[in-house]
């Protein structure tokens, strides 16, 4: 359901002329149009996920394999991205991103038992 809003979005932006507009190449002679220094913000999503992985306990001269089931929470993430127009069509990039999930848990399959992680 989640994925189905997220991409009936981003094709409404895609249509709308004036989110459109922003990716269209600008119209003058001088491919350095525009401002020299652009931030901007974004917000995201982190989707849940849920991965099954082995993982290697060694005690020892002994190692232990133990299959877990391992679920990521779902969460947000929020940053900014800079960009410095360096010359001409030449740009330099940097982007900060700050993300955090919720409880995340992971279940050993052998054993049915189950852990969480804040």
């Amino acid at each position: 359901m989640q994925r189905r809003v997220l991409a009936a979005a981003i094709a409404f932006i895609c249509v709308l002329p004036a989110a459109a507009h922003s990716q269209l190449m600008p119209l003058q002679d001088d491919p350095s149009w525009g401002p020299r220094l652009r931030i901007t913000p974004f917000v995201g999503h982190l989707p849940s996920v849920t991965r099954n992985e082995t993982w290697i306990h060694n005690s020892g001269s002994e190692n232990t394999f133990v299959d877990v089931d391992y679920k990521l929470a779902s969460g947000t993430g929020i940053g900014l991205n800079g960009e410095v127009v360096v010359r001409g069509p030449w740009s330099a990039l940097a982007s900060v991103m700050y993300a955090s999930r919720g409880e995340s848990s992971f279940g050993l399959l052998n054993t049915g038992e189950e852990f969480e992680i804040n």
